[in-house]
């Protein structure tokens, strides 16, 4: 673990969240709970910060089958969006900073 970050609220359920940034090997073969995971997503730091990516996007899940548009960034067939990119919105110009070595 490299660090705790600063707890972030999740938008509809108003839980305070508390995450922690971790270095994980390039190549891990991931192990994942498919009752808790669907996937798992890599993009690297740069993709994140690009501000020509981040958009308006189409979300679905089984809450939104219809889907919801969201201010996200797309990775792959995935949206980042919500707490999560709020999150990602406060660390990765911190990465790009040079505060942790990446």
């Amino acid at each position: 673990m490299l660090d705790e970050l600063e707890p972030v609220r999740s938008g509809p359920t108003n839980l305070e969240v508390h995450a922690f940034l971790g270095r994980i090997p390039s190549g891990l073969n991931w192990d994942i709970n498919v009752a808790e995971v669907v996937d798992v997503i890599t993009p690297a730091v740069a993709e994140l910060w690009d501000p020509a990516v981040r958009r308006e996007l189409l979300f679905t899940n089984a809450r939104w089958p219809d889907g919801l548009l969201v201010d996200g960034i797309p990775v792959g067939d995935r949206v980042l969006w919500g707490m999560t990119l709020r999150l990602l919105d406060d660390l990765v110009p911190r990465l790009l900073a040079g505060e942790w070595e990446v």
